[in-house]
């Protein structure tokens, strides 16, 4: 049986971060991504897509991520790691 991938995005959505300047014309997402017992998981593969195209991250030995530089608008969100269940998050809101 294929474990489950638990995970939550953590702060920014939608670049919740704060804007230092007026230039800004991007904003960003990060999270950690977790198993059902909370356990960070690193080396896991996180997919960005939106209609402007995907990118894709490796979560780091926390199991944090962090994709900058993205066009503001809606987004789906892609957890992927051998041995455990796919986890999709859509309609995910990226402003400035």
């Amino acid at each position: 049986m294929r474990r489950h991938l638990i995970w939550a995005l953590v702060l920014g959505l939608a670049a919740a971060g704060l804007a230092t300047a007026q230039e800004t014309t991007s904003g960003s997402l990060e999270g950690k991504v977790v198993d059902a017992q909370g356990a960070a998981i690193p080396g896991a593969t996180v997919t960005v897509t939106s209609d402007q195209g995907s990118k894709s991250i490796v979560t780091d030995s926390s199991g944090r991520f962090f994709a900058p530089y993205l066009t503001p608008g809606r987004y789906a969100v892609k957890v992927e790691l051998a041995g455990f269940s796919p986890v999709e998050q859509k309609n995910i809101d990226v402003r400035l």
